[in-house]
């Protein structure tokens, strides 16, 4: 596993070391750890973990992958959240199967802020299929959407070439929330995984950053669709283009982005807006914010 996460924050544009702690402002902050064990067989199992801090409350997102090889690919990856901010939980568990493609089990803890979960199929141009799964949840000024895409081959049933894991948390004030209290923030981290020589590698895009009314904006399309693509974010859709500023939620018309240098932990400054992205990101979400699992 690299010994460094690429994170596009409004405050932090670059290369992040692990352990690493980020402060956004005097009410969030987010913490990157990471561990690698070996048991008495010698199966090697590595955890990735992010952690949001909102308002004193949190929210774990982990990537573990086990029975990791010399060429750093695992057998078995686990997506796990913890929401304490919106009493959510779950485990996606992808596994190997003998014909050298991805199985999803999927495993919740019912969480009593359930908004909607809707299952679609749909078609690529090559006739492949895509199941989506989108789990939209949220408690007062916080909610969180979890999705899954798996890309299959026409007739494949269960079995995936390529799964997408992603997950948007936002924190809102000053919206159209069930209650308006406390830090305008939006977050979110995309895991994405496919197979190689009969193991899955794995590759992770973020923590990322996003103006609340930008991903509020997501979560309706994704509601009233059925799907999800990164692009239905109005922030991304636009970084994507090379239009890199997206005003924030709490700004004038008038204000102005203003290009910042890659940051480093002791460099960083505070957040005082509610989400805006500065710096230029190269243009390109899959680019500047990508980690990959390499050999040591």
């Amino acid at each position: 596993m690299g010994n460094s996460l690429s994170v596009v924050l409004d405050n932090y544009i670059g290369s992040a070391p692990i352990p690493c702690h980020l402060q956004l402002g005097a009410s969030t902050s987010i913490d990157l750890s990471k561990s690698r064990e070996k048991d008495d067989v010698g199966v090697v199992k590595e955890t990735l973990k992010v952690l949001y801090t909102i308002d004193r409350e949190t929210c774990v997102v982990g990537l573990i992958r086990l029975d990791v090889d010399q060429h750093d690919k695992a057998k078995r990856v686990e997506f796990d959240l913890s929401d304490c901010i919106s009493r959510n939980s779950c485990r996606y568990s992808m596994v190997i199967t003998e014909t050298n493609y991805i199985r999803i089990w999927r495993s919740y803890s019912p969480p009593p802020f359930t908004r909607f979960i809707k299952e679609t199929r749909s078609f690529d141009a090559s006739g492949g299929v895509i199941d989506t799964v989108v789990h939209l949840y949220g408690n007062g000024s916080t909610w969180g959407l979890l999705i899954t895409v798996e890309s299959k081959k026409k007739g494949m049933g269960d079995e995936a070439e390529v799964v997408t894991v992603a997950h948007y948390l936002v924190n809102g004030s000053g919206t159209s929330f069930d209650r308006s209290t406390g830090t305008d923030i939006g977050l979110s981290m995309v895991a994405k995984l496919g197979v190689s020589n009969g193991k899955i590698y794995t590759t992770l895009e973020g923590p990322v950053q996003h103006p609340v009314s930008a991903l509020i904006y997501l979560f309706g399309e994704v509601n009233k669709t059925g799907i999800w693509k990164p692009t239905m974010c109005p922030h991304c859709d636009h970084r994507g283009r090379g239009n890199v500023f997206w005003q924030s939620d709490s700004e004038d018309s008038d204000s102005v982005s203003i290009p910042l240098p890659r940051a480093t932990p002791k460099t960083a400054r505070g957040v005082s807006n509610g989400g805006r992205f500065q710096g230029n990101g190269n243009g390109n979400i899959f680019e500047n914010n990508v980690m990959y699992f390499r050999k040591r």
